[in-house]
């Protein structure tokens, strides 16, 4: 009976006079706040705050372990007054609340921001909580801007993580059910490195090792391969070990096709336990054929996502660049590792409702369940990048990298420019009947790389476009284009341009040749200037030259045949004019086709699910491209976040 009184006394105390014994600190993060209050042993606490009194966002509950609470609060705006307090639940179910308090966030480094912009179309709400926007800058880019940002969903900064870029990109980054964020820090594709990299939401780390490390406890377990880079993805099971995804060389000797010795890399799985102990592996090279490589060497299947089935304990993989997306035996550690089956063109999968292998995603990224189901028909969210996809009749195929840009017109000089598209796509699967049917998709603009597809709560669908291309490209409608008519058509380009380089052309139609430099002139005046200008560089040269040739030719009296800067003016001096001028600016002009893009932009959407899909919230990125931008429901697991973090 005391002891209830002073409980009820001691409630009265904290809640009723507005006495309290929490303290508010700032962090490294000037995001994040550092909450901690006296709370009995065995009890949780949770942190209720808002921009005001009614607070509107909460934290996930924290154990109390040793009388003292400490709960980290993120999702706040910078240089914002915030209200919080702390929740405090008893082992017996009762509740008690913290005073009041206040707190105001501290500024982000303003000059290292991303460029980003939201736009709201109207009559649609966006889904509530959080944007994690995983960002890839460009090498060249000297602002360093920050990679690792979480956004509401007014598109306003509320959490970042700043770490070093020689470290590369956060491929992925991940909420784990502990509060903490999970990550594998890697730059480039083929390239030794990586590492793994756990941290709180202050930006503390809590646990990392590196490829190397990885490789000694590879040795130690009797692994006979090494891992060449830990990249891509990384999974926490339930049981709390981590499977790992890295890649590995081999050599090998006269594959069909290749000559010599051809250096394969190839991926591989390693399941470490809560002591970082490998208790499974897995390698490519044990259950998948190497003379299958659609995307060719040395890449062989650059996988990009691993995840976990729960129903069945086993492992699915989405293996890029064989545009499959495959279930391994895993049986939570005990499996063989065998390929139990392989989605996607020339899979194990038959695809319904369409008679055009080009159906079939191909290059995808971010292959993982998009419902509670992972065996028998489940449904899964893919995005469906295009790079290679099969040419049904036209001969024409995507481009599979940066160096391979993308343009406007269907062909030039023999180089074929398809009419290339990327896709959100949701395919539901029947394991049992081995069939798969496109449930939903939505054509977007072509990116090579990078992408992200979700089914939301709300119904929606959310996604994300890596790196977009300019232009609004549609699907290649393959029924109407045949082969004979582009050969036709690259012939008649081919002979136009012979014309111009070798043909005799009469003085009377020498104005005619030198029309195609007064259109680039008038469209693209850089590019006709420039022709121009290297035109007249070489009259200089022919003119100056030949006449240094001429009074050494009288001084020395000596025959010039076979004489090398005698031949090269003779050969310049043959040159016909206005076809030099047509040739070099036609040239500089194609210039932009052997270079990449400058142009790095990101787009992430959210739209209906019903067709045609209606946008309902759109963000650009501008100067860096997404590789992985997922939406969650708040920055803590199992806490859902209802409307914007801070009005």
């Amino acid at each position: 009976m005391l002891v209830a009184a002073a409980l009820a006394l001691s409630l009265c105390s904290i809640a009723c006079d507005g006495s309290s014994s929490a303290s508010i600190t700032h962090t490294q993060n000037p995001l994040v706040a550092q909450y901690q209050v006296s709370a009995p042993a065995g009890s949780t606490a949770v942190v209720e705050f808002g921009p005001d009194t009614n607070y509107g966002f909460m934290t996930a509950a924290v154990p109390v372990r040793t009388g003292l609470a400490s709960v980290l609060v993120a999702g706040m705006k910078q240089t914002s007054t915030y209200h919080m307090r702390a929740v405090i639940t008893r082992v017996n179910g009762t509740k008690y609340f913290d005073a009041d308090q206040v707190f105001v966030t501290g500024q982000a480094p303003a000059d290292r921001i991303p460029i980003m912009s939201v736009t709201l179309p109207s009559g649609f709400a966006p889904s509530p909580g959080v944007r994690l926007l995983g960002l890839n800058p460009p090498p060249y880019n000297p602002g360093n801007p920050l990679r690792v940002v979480a956004l509401n969903p007014d598109g306003e900064l509320i959490w970042y993580y700043d770490f070093d870029p020689d470290l590369g990109t956060a491929q992925p980054i991940k909420l784990l059910p502990n509060g903490h964020f999970l990550m594998v820090l890697f730059g480039g594709t083929t390239g030794p490195g990586g590492m793994v990299r756990e941290i709180d939401l202050a930006g503390r780390t809590i646990h990392e090792f590196t490829v190397d490390q990885l490789n000694q406890w590879l040795t130690t377990a009797g692994v006979t391969w090494k891992a060449n880079a830990i990249h891509h993805d990384i999974t926490e099971l339930p049981n709390g070990h981590l499977l790992v995804l890295v890649n590995t060389r081999k050599k090998f000797i006269g594959l069909p096709g290749h000559r010599g010795i051809t250096n394969v890399l190839g991926d591989a799985i390693v399941d470490l336990d809560s002591n970082y102990k490998p208790v499974w592996s897995w390698s490519a090279f044990d259950h998948l054929d190497v003379n299958r490589h659609p995307m060719l060497f040395p890449d062989w299947t650059h996988a990009n996502t691993i995840a976990y089935s729960p129903q069945d304990g086993n492992i699915v993989l989405s293996l890029r660049n064989q545009s499959w997306v495959i279930k391994v035996d895993y049986r939570n550690g005990e499996g063989t590792g065998n390929v139990i089956w392989k989605l996607g063109y020339q899979g194990d999968f038959t695809l319904l409702d369409s008679p055009s292998p080009s159906d079939w995603f191909y290059a995808q990224h971010f292959a993982h369940f998009a419902d509670s189901k992972s065996t028998g028909e489940s449904q899964l969210a893919v995005f469906d990048n295009g790079n290679n996809r099969f040419p049904d009749f036209s001969g024409k195929i995507c481009p599979s990298s940066a160096d391979e840009v993308q343009y406007t017109w269907p062909a030039l000089f023999g180089r074929h420019i398809p009419d290339c598209y990327s896709r959100p796509a949701l395919f539901g699967i029947n394991e049992t009947r081995r069939t798969a049917r496109l449930l939903w998709s939505h054509v977007v603009p072509y990116s090579y790389w990078g992408g992200v597809t979700m089914d939301l709560a709300s119904k929606n669908m959310f996604f994300d476009i890596t790196s977009p291309s300019d232009q609004i490209v549609r699907p290649v409608n393959n029924s109407r284009q045949r082969l004979t008519k582009t050969v036709l058509e690259e012939l008649a380009i081919l002979s136009v341009v012979l014309v111009i380089l070798f043909g005799p052309i009469p003085k009377v139609l020498m104005p005619l040749a030198a029309s195609p430099i007064l259109v680039i002139g008038a469209l693209l005046p850089v590019l006709g200037g420039i022709a121009v200008a290297i035109g007249l560089m070489i009259d200089a040269i022919v003119l100056v030259s030949g006449q240094s040739e001429m009074r050494f030719d009288q001084k020395d009296n000596r025959a010039r045949r076979g004489h090398v800067r005698g031949t090269l003016i003779s050969a310049l001096q043959r040159i016909n004019r206005p076809s030099f001028f047509v040739v070099v600016a036609i040239s500089i002009s194609f210039l932009p086709m052997f270079t990449p893009q400058d142009k790095v932009d990101a787009k992430i959407v959210e739209v209906t699910r019903q067709q045609p899909a209606e946008p309902v919230w759109e963000l650009y990125a501008s100067g860096q491209e997404s590789y992985r931008t997922v939406h969650l429901s708040s920055l803590y697991p199992g806490v859902q976040w209802q409307s914007s973090a801070a009005k």
